[in-house]
């Protein structure tokens, strides 16, 4: 699990929201509000570039080293050393904050 995301250290609690393009539940995840629904930093990441949407990291090879295949889906990191402790495919932003308990 890498490290660091966006040149930021991932802490404990971070939330990793992976999105890309032509994906009406990535649209809704990203039109929400979710880092202040969340109380948590959450970054969302793509394996390209969304118009429109300038907060989203492309990072492919994090994807891959977190083994995130299928977006919309979610994880939240934790531990020394860094892992993925939670996990989920997100119908919104309310069930992902239910699932997840965040």
């Amino acid at each position: 699990m890498p490290a660091h995301l966006a040149g930021e250290e991932l802490r404990d609690g971070d939330v990793i929201v992976a999105v890309k393009n032509d994906c009406d539940g990535c649209e809704t995840l990203l039109d929400s509000d979710l880092p202040s629904l969340t109380k948590r930093r959450v970054f969302f990441v793509a394996r390209d570039a969304l118009l429109g949407h300038d907060e989203v990291v492309v990072d492919p090879t994090f994807l891959d080293a977190a083994d995130v295949k299928w977006p919309p889906f979610v994880i939240v990191v934790g531990g020394e050393p860094l892992e993925v402790v939670n996990e989920c495919v997100p119908f919104g932003p309310q069930h992902l904050i239910e699932t997840l308990g965040l």
